[in-house]
């Protein structure tokens, strides 16, 4: 495998390099059978807001899970600990889900 000079490793096996109009994405192969496609503005402004929107999430359930796990300490050992989520809203709905 061969890293280009302008690529950065993201992790995961994954690569990055911006040409100054589209951002690409390479995932090595074996034999050279990389696996690569090119995010070009519009999608990846999409791109963009989607990871917000999970970064946002994961603050949310963050929280949410603090508050819950603060409230389970107090509560003793039959505290309810599930919870329901609805990401389409970005709203936390139930409870802890630390134990899932």
């Amino acid at each position: 495998m061969v890293v280009k000079k302008n690529e950065r490793y993201l992790g995961d096996g994954l690569y990055a390099c911006y040409d100054g109009f589209a951002l690409w994405l390479r995932a090595p192969g074996e034999r050279e059978d990389d696996q690569i496609v090119a995010l070009e503005p519009d999608t990846l402004d999409c791109f963009i807001r989607y990871a917000l929107k999970i970064e946002r999430m994961r603050k949310i359930i963050g929280r949410a899970v603090n508050s819950e796990r603060a409230k389970q300490l107090e509560a003793g050992p039959n505290y309810d600990t599930t919870i329901e989520r609805d990401m389409d809203r970005d709203q936390v709905v139930g409870r802890d889900i630390t134990n899932d």
